[in-house]
């Protein structure tokens, strides 16, 4: 009985051995294997990242050829038209492309629609008085006008017995007291168009600050203006800059002086023959020591500045 035992179990020895596991697919191999959702062994592919081939502006381009300076302009141009701006890479390209801009609106005149059209954010509030203040190489006093000169110019403008001032002042006097305080600059620089006038020249307070009826739209009422120069417009309710018939910004009434000043050498325009006293004593206050400052001063200028 025993032999027979052994000699079965002899017999399956000799036979094939079945139910063993294969050798795995991947001897040795340190790829990560990831369970896929049908329990199956699978290797992750891995996705080419696209690069984008677009050249970014960044804060540290500069406007060092044509090339550099389209790119800015393309910059800012797009920027303009976002409802959400960057306004720390807008000031930091304005300063980077300013030679090339100032260059550009010198050498090539255009009116201001063009410029505009160019270097959109020239029409903004903002941006407008820093290239004024780049121009100038300093720091523009704001209010140098308004706390420091109106108060003088009226008191001098009340001694003048000319009908057209005393016009000014009637109209300036009709305000309430907070209104008057508000006005003015206005009443001032109304006032100097008469004071300044050089001989032979038609003073026309219009010329240099226009107010229109509430009930007006401005922007229609600007469309209609016939004046080429820049020009403060005005109402009970707000106040804006035009020029070319185009407004740009609205601003404070007390900030006209300034703002007009502004305009003229932001925008290369030739001070007119009936305003040139008046830029001119504004150029003494706001530019004195500039480079920007070569307007040559008249005698009733030069008197005019010794007596206030």
């Amino acid at each position: 009985m025993s032999q027979a035992i052994r000699a079965r179990f002899k017999e399956l020895n000799r036979r094939p051995r079945t139910g063993i596991l294969k050798k795995s697919p991947f001897p040795d191999t340190k790829k990560p294997i990831v369970k896929a959702d049908d329990d199956e062994a699978t290797t992750p592919t891995l996705k080419k990242r696209k690069i984008d081939k677009r050249v970014e502006i960044t804060f540290a381009e500069t406007a060092d050829d044509e090339a550099a300076f389209s790119r800015i302009c393309k910059t800012l141009q797009d920027q303009f038209r976002l409802k959400e701006q960057n306004r720390a890479l807008i000031s930091s390209l304005m300063v980077r492309s300013y030679i090339y801009r100032r260059k550009d609106i010198e050498n090539n005149p255009s009116h201001v629609i063009g410029i505009i059209n160019k270097y959109p954010f020239l029409s903004d509030a903002e941006e407008f008085l820093l290239e004024f203040e780049r121009l100038a190489g300093q720091k523009v006093n704001v209010g140098l006008f308004s706390t420091e000169y109106a108060d003088k110019i009226l008191a001098m403008a009340k001694k003048d017995h000319s009908k057209n001032i005393q016009l000014v002042l009637e109209t300036f006097n009709d305000f309430d007291s907070k209104t008057k305080d508000e006005n003015k600059v206005v009443a001032a620089l109304q006032c100097l168009c008469y004071l300044l006038c050089n001989k032979g020249s038609h003073a026309d307070p219009k010329t240099i600050c226009l107010q229109y009826p509430s009930s007006i739209n401005p922007t229609a009422y600007c469309e209609e203006l016939t004046l080429k120069t820049p020009v403060f417009v005005w109402s009970a309710e707000d106040a804006h800059l035009v020029v070319d018939c185009q407004m740009l910004f609205a601003c404070k009434k007390q900030d006209a002086a300034h703002t007009l000043l502004a305009a003229y050498h932001v925008f290369n325009i030739q001070y007119p023959k009936s305003l040139h006293g008046v830029f001119s004593f504004l150029e003494t206050l706001y530019l004195e020591k500039t480079k920007i400052n070569k307007t040559k001063l008249s005698n009733k200028v030069k008197t005019f500045i010794a007596v206030l």
